[in-house]
Order: structure tokens, then sequence, then C-alpha cells
């Protein structure tokens, strides 16, 4: 199930996704706490699925988002800012209020899309082998720390989706324009006054249950999934003059991304982080 990285609030208690920490988080907005609540209730729970994992997405950004309105991802935000108004907006930093960030330089751990989808198919592979099933749980139930009675734990876990990088916006606004081939051109705008005290200025995973469980995962560089994404962008836009959509997959594609769980497998010397 899906679950967020919201849920560890202004990140002072960290960002471990060890189950046991979970009851230490306090989220920021009622979106966040909704995803912790659930979060305790899938650890908590007396009885689970057979195989289980609560995926918390970190900023996810890449290709097919626009239907999210408000909601999609900086970098599509941030390609539609440069190409109609010449610059990407970001908000100001929080120094001249004894904060610890300059303009642009609130952090987040972005994580490309095809990374999210990569890491889905792993865990569904693992699910659908019988021998890598049984494996699982067995580290799965070594995995419950002692003293907590969790039976749901034995099948199942939370578990940080994020590339364990923070970056910059302003690394994710140079990104953008490299990807566009334009200037990088950047304006700070004041953060609303409702926002500021629900906002996350900085996020970045932990693996600490990955680790414990014998994940390995290569997340992708970020200005490497920047640009595969303002490239296909790019190429879908041209595709709308012909009368295809700006950020539309056809049938066809998606059924090729599906098929693929590597869609990088043809530039994976270049994605380590």
């Amino acid at each position: 199930y899906a679950s967020s990285a919201s849920v560890y609030g202004d990140g002072r208690m960290g960002f471990d996704d060890d189950p046991a920490q979970t009851i230490k988080f306090q989220a920021l907005n009622l979106y966040g706490r909704s995803k912790l609540e659930f979060d305790r209730f899938a650890i908590g729970a007396s009885e689970a699925p057979p195989l289980w994992f609560g995926l918390r997405y970190f900023n996810v950004y890449g290709f097919d988002e626009s239907h999210k309105g408000a909601q999609a991802s900086m970098a599509f935000h941030g390609r539609n800012q440069l190409l109609t108004a010449g610059a990407v907006r970001l908000f100001r930093g929080d120094l001249s209020q004894g904060g610890s960030f300059g303009d642009g330089e609130q952090k987040r751990d972005f994580v490309a899309v095809e990374d999210i989808v990569r890491l889905t198919f792993l865990l569904l592979s693992v699910a659908m082998n019988p021998e890598q099933r049984a494996a699982m749980l067995q580290r799965l139930a070594a995995a419950v720390p002692r003293g907590m009675n969790a039976p749901s734990l034995e099948s199942g876990t939370v578990l940080n989706a994020g590339t364990g990088h923070a970056r910059s916006w302003n690394d994710l606004a140079r990104s953008v324009a490299n990807g566009c081939k334009r200037p990088s051109a950047i304006e700070y705008i004041d953060m609303p006054q409702s926002l500021r005290a629900h906002y996350q200025s900085f996020t970045q995973a932990e693996h600490t249950v990955a680790k414990r469980l014998g994940l390995e995962f290569d997340w992708t560089r970020l200005e490497v999934g920047v640009q595969n994404y303002m490239d296909r962008l790019a190429a879908g836009a041209g595709a709308a003059a012909g009368g295809g959509g700006a950020d539309a997959m056809d049938h066809k594609d998606r059924l090729a991304l599906v098929k693929d769980p590597d869609p990088r497998a043809a530039t994976k010397k270049d994605t380590k982080s």
C-alpha cells in the first residue's frame, strides 16, 4: 500500500523506517497523520496478509502525472514555469528568521517514478516466487524487534521508497533547466504563512529495513532522472502536434513499462547515486 515520507514530520526524529520507531513520529498535516495512523494500524494488526509492504514514498517525480494538477511534482511544474514564464519559482529560505536554509536550499529526497515501478516489481517478484517468498518471511520474522508484540511484522513491514540522498530545490531547478536545454533561471517567492507550520524543509530516506531484508537497489541520480523525464515530455509535446498528449502514454507504452522492470538498463552505469 502507499504510505508517505510525510509521516516523518519535521524530521527531528529522523527518517528511520524501522517499524519500532513509528510510534515516535509526529506528522505535520492531516494527510501525513492519515498515512502515519494507517502505518501504525498495519504494524499493530493482529491479522495481516500473507506478505505485505507499506511503501513510504518520498518526493516522486516522472512521466504521466499531469492529471495530478497542483499535486504534480515540481519537476513537472518547474518545466512549465520555465517554458512559459522564463524562470522556475521556488520558496525563499528562512535564514533571515534564524532558520537553517537559504533561498531554494530546502532539501528533499527526490525519487524517479521508474524507480518506484522497479521497486514494486522487485517486491512483487519476491511474493510470486515460492522460494524467495519463504526466505523473505524468514527475514521478516527475524527482524521483528525483541519484546515487540506485532504479529503482522512476521509477514510484512513498512519500507522507505527514497534514494537516501537529499537534494535541494535549487538542484532540481537546475536539472530541469539543463533537461530543457535552457539557461537556469530561478525566481524566489515567499512561502505562504499558512504553509510554514506544515512544511518539510528536509527529507532523506534511511534504508534500515532494506538492509535487514537483504534488498539491494540502485537508485537513479537526480540529474539523470530529470533529464530522462524532460526528454519524454519534449517527445510528448512533439507528438501533441499530431494529436497526442504532452504528458500521456498510449496503451503500448504502458505495456512496455509494465513488461520492463528496469527502464534504465541501457544507462545503468550512469545512474548510481
